[in-house]
């Protein structure tokens, strides 16, 4: 029996090998039928200012991930701004355009986007579109190039724009842990690793989470990393958590600040106080968020009176499909949807208590800092971002990551002694503004 089971992890090993290899080849040897290099004039007219470069690995004005929140909150805020000129490069993945071509905005002049299709996460680089990216750097000649993401692109970027443009500065903004993490940047264990939080990123543990692929591969994405890194002249850390994991991964500590990132400040609304304790999860909805283990509390609870409100969007069809099945089942719970940024002090100010229950670390979640906004405390897994940002028992409570026992009966304390809510409501810090990042971010670039 043991010989058998055995024989059939070698071959799923083995059929994911071949996948593997021949998505990689695909990825990085498969002619370009379309590619067009970015010619053009219209970014190199007579600087009358310094330039700022901000790239992206999605576009800011139609996705609604954080990052992509994050980075339309500053394109707004650094509009009311005359330091800098501002400039924006955006990936998007089209079939519309040649892949690798860059274009100018119609409409926004300073916006440009390039056609990629996803990156190869096992390897960070793709030397295909290097060209491309130079031509477009040689036009605009930018003196600070800020990357608010690294995925999709390609690392050797940072050796063009310094071989290209000696004297430009690089900042890269860390939002995860892509470099350290094959797996998608999450710092969570394969399925062959049984999901497990990883702690510490190596060569020979990455090779246990991803048993087919040949470890060369790791080494060399490895390398990478640190090769090209090197380029980068500032780090900058929106969580101590995340920059403590680069520096122990071997970031250098003199080349990366801590900044959180700040937000557009809504008004708060009063509460709509009832006897009722209402629950609200809000967000990307995926198996890492964790929103199954707070489905399972409310069955444990469908006999209290506490409701669980639901607003966000599903990035994984099976996932909604399993959640859409509890969903149905439980009459405490209440799925509404996805949801416009303009909505969340109405959405906040109906409901008592936000639930965190992220079984991955989390960097400097966005939902928190909203829910602080919203003068609304937050009940969260006690691990990563998410504990760094909730002080247990002062503006919100942790409960055991994945442990819905646990979960459960910190709701209740809250259920039980609502008094709980107004001592951690009192608690709550104004949040870090748009405007004073932008400042903070200015002052960086003038000095750099």
């Amino acid at each position: 029996m043991i010989f058998i089971l055995y024989n059939e992890k070698v071959i799923k090993q083995k059929i994911w090998r071949l996948i593997y290899i021949v998505k990689s080849i695909y990825q990085s040897y498969f002619p370009i039928k379309k590619q067009v290099f970015f010619q053009s004039n219209q970014a190199s007219s007579k600087k009358t200012k310094k330039r700022v470069l901000i790239i992206i690995h999605e576009n800011f004005l139609t996705n609604k991930g954080g990052v992509e929140n994050y980075a339309l909150n500053l394109y707004e805020a650094f509009r009311k701004k005359d330091d800098f000129d501002f400039f924006y490069l955006c990936r998007v993945n089209t079939k519309n355009r040649g892949v690798g071509e860059i274009w100018q905005d119609n409409s926004k002049k300073n916006l440009y986007y390039i056609n990629l299709r996803d990156g190869n996460v096992y390897s960070l680089v793709d030397f295909r579109f290097d060209k491309s990216f130079e031509n477009f750097l040689l036009s605009l000649i930018p003196d600070v190039v800020h990357f608010q993401h690294y995925l999709h692109f390609s690392l050797s970027w940072f050796s063009i724009i310094k071989k290209s443009l000696p004297k430009t500065k690089i900042i890269l903004t860390i939002h995860e842990f892509l470099a350290i993490c094959p797996n998608s940047g999450q710092m969570i264990k394969t399925k062959w690793q049984k999901n497990k939080l990883c702690y510490k990123s190596n060569v020979s543990d990455c090779s246990k989470c991803f048993p087919y692929m040949p470890k060369k591969v790791l080494e060399k994405r490895k390398k990478y990393v640190d090769e090209y890194f090197d380029f980068v002249d500032l780090f900058i850390s929106p969580s101590k958590f995340v920059l403590e994991r680069h520096v122990n991964y071997g970031i250098d500590k003199n080349k990366i600040i801590y900044s959180e990132n700040g937000q557009n400040v809504f008004e708060a609304k009063n509460k709509t106080s009832t006897l009722k304790l209402k629950l609200l999860y809000v967000g990307q909805i995926n198996e890492f968020k964790g929103l199954h283990l707070l489905l399972d509390s409310m069955k444990k609870l469908v006999d209290k009176d506490i409701a669980l409100s639901i607003y966000g969007k599903f990035q994984d069809n099976d996932y909604k499909k399993k959640i859409e099945k509890i969903i149905s089942s439980l009459s405490n719970v209440k799925y509404y949807g996805p949801y416009q940024r303009n909505e969340l002090s109405d959405i906040f100010a109906s409901n008592d208590l936000l639930i965190v229950p992220s079984v991955w670390w989390e960097n400097s979640p966005l939902v928190i800092q909203e829910s602080f906004i919203a003068k609304t405390p937050v009940l969260c897994s006690n691990i990563g971002g998410m504990r760094e940002k909730v002080t247990n028992g002062f503006n919100g409570m942790h409960f055991k990551t994945g442990d819905t026992e646990d979960l459960t009966k910190k709701i209740m304390s809250v259920y039980l002694n609502r008094d709980i809510l107004k001592k951690l409501t009192k608690n709550i810090k104004p949040v870090k503004s748009i405007e004073s990042n932008c400042d903070e971010l200015i002052s960086i670039y003038k000095t750099i």
